[in-house]
């Protein structure tokens, strides 16, 4: 498959969910994180071990990086660190066709990687938590994008974590399609982000009927 046919075939469930989501409350709910920040490096890793997360999927594009970018900001690598010495296991899941530029960047934070991960259909996230020995209740999800990675977890049941995309430039299917749903939506969390990381309680959304199967 073409790139350009499967970032349409990607955004299929994307623009399904956010057509559907305006006459079905609990598919709003999915769209909403746990805890909104601006940058990974601003999430408490000790605070996230403490509510029994063992272990985190990565987004790539705007989530480490800046989008088809290679760099690896500074407090982005100290943070990876923090993420290791909090005992957490972490797997870095793209939607990106190849490994060329996803595996680099894993390999110089150290971690596995998943490409083709047609997010936010479940098949990444089950390849990753397969890969991560995690369940739902012990992984968390740390990305940009609330109708990839935020609406992909939660369905699960995991703790989800939405960041601000690091760069303006994205795909686009994300720039043109995903975006404005976002900002008609707003990115509003389940909880305050407390200053210390640390808050009390697990609102985690509850597993409803996936749009599709996994890959």
């Amino acid at each position: 498959m073409c790139s350009r046919s499967l970032a349409v075939a990607e955004a299929v469930p994307r623009l399904t969910a956010g057509c559907c989501l305006f006459h079905n409350k609990a598919m709003h709910a999915t769209l909403r994180p746990h805890w909104l920040v601006a940058q990974v490096s601003d999430i408490n890793c000790a605070a996230l071990a403490a509510r029994g997360v063992q272990a985190v999927i990565l987004d790539l594009d705007n989530t480490l990086t800046p989008w088809r970018s290679f760099d690896i900001a500074p407090a982005v690598m100290a943070w990876m660190a923090q993420v290791k010495a909090a005992g957490l296991r972490a797997c870095i899941v793209s939607n990106a066709a190849t490994a060329r530029r996803v595996r680099p960047v894993a390999e110089e934070l150290g971690v596995p990687w998943i490409t083709r991960a047609c997010k936010p259909l479940p098949g990444g996230f089950h390849r990753a938590m397969q890969l991560l020995g995690s369940t739902p209740e012990t992984t968390a999800m740390i990305g940009d994008q609330m109708f990839t990675d935020i609406l992909g977890g939660n369905r699960l049941g995991l703790f989800t974590i939405l960041v601000e995309p690091i760069s303006p430039h994205e795909a686009w299917t994300t720039s043109l399609l995903q975006r404005p749903l976002e900002r008609l939506l707003g990115r509003v969390p389940r909880e305050a982000f407390p200053s210390d990381g640390v808050q009390g309680g697990d609102e985690r959304a509850q597993p409803i009927d996936q749009l599709g199967t996994g890959v």
